[in-house]
């Protein structure tokens, strides 16, 4: 990965996937936890994005690790690549327990033949036949831990961006003790 995109560090440009995106789809899988509808229709594509999203991660801490090695040590900035490890860890927890949810929601409601969205028909179709056919009794309350699970790693994941922008944004502003509000 190059270390600059159009004269910025690349971490630069990153982050800001990371910082909008992450909480948004945070947002978006609170949704899917808590309604049906939402969960039923746009769950998968929920998924898809967020998978996409948290892709962005590693690659903004790998350039941050970069960016880091180019500046002097400071405190601040130790602080800010710990709260982008624990961004990865979290983000990638996060991820899981949406997987999860998705994934029990319709396997439950694939061997109860429901109606399903598009996309849940597309993935129905390229799950294995046994798994279709149905549901054990261990569904519906595994669903519901996950769905719990899903709504405490997206708040998580939402506390730990935030503090690592903070501790980023604080980074920067660091050195500039005289810049007025």
């Amino acid at each position: 990965m190059p270390d600059n995109l159009f004269g910025l560090p690349t971490h630069v440009l990153l982050q800001h996937v990371v910082v909008v995106l992450l909480p948004m789809a945070a947002v978006a899988a609170v949704l899917v936890a808590f309604w049906s509808w939402y969960r039923h229709h746009l769950g998968v594509a929920t998924l898809g994005a967020t998978f996409l999203i948290t892709l962005a991660v590693p690659l903004t801490t790998q350039s941050g690790e970069s960016l880091e090695a180019r500046l002097p040590e400071s405190p601040v900035i130790a602080a800010h690549a710990a709260a982008g490890d624990r961004v990865q860890w979290v983000a990638a927890v996060f991820g899981l327990c949406l997987f999860a949810v998705v994934a029990l929601d319709l396997r439950r409601r694939t061997s109860m033949t429901a109606d399903l969205a598009s996309a849940e028909s597309w993935v129905s179709r390229w799950t294995p036949a046994s798994w279709r056919q149905g549901a054990s009794s261990w569904t519906a309350p595994a669903l519901m831990v996950a769905r719990i699970l899903l709504v405490a790693a997206s708040i998580a994941v939402v506390v730990v961006v935030i503090q690592a922008g903070h501790s980023g944004a604080k980074a920067v502003w660091s050195n500039y003790p005289n810049l007025k509000p």
